[in-house]
């Protein structure tokens, strides 16, 4: 199904770490000084973070399959 599944399991968990860090520091930096752009930047933020997890569930389960589909050695 994918060349290798933990590889895009793992971006996809540190892509979705990075985007609530800067979720967080967006949220932080709006409290100061407030700005309309902000909205967007969230929007784009948790869309990152549901693409991320998206992809995580993709190579969990490809890891899943690769592990049930495979042949035991003779």
């Amino acid at each position: 199904m994918f060349k290798n599944p933990s590889k895009l399991a793992g971006s996809a968990v540190g892509g979705f770490l990075a985007s609530v860090i800067f979720l967080f520091v967006t949220l932080g930096l709006d409290r100061t000084e407030p700005s309309s752009a902000t909205r967007y930047l969230v929007m784009i933020f948790c869309v990152t973070g549901a693409v991320s997890l998206v992809a995580w569930g993709f190579g969990s389960f490809a890891l899943w399959d690769q592990a049930r589909t495979k042949k035991p050695k003779a």
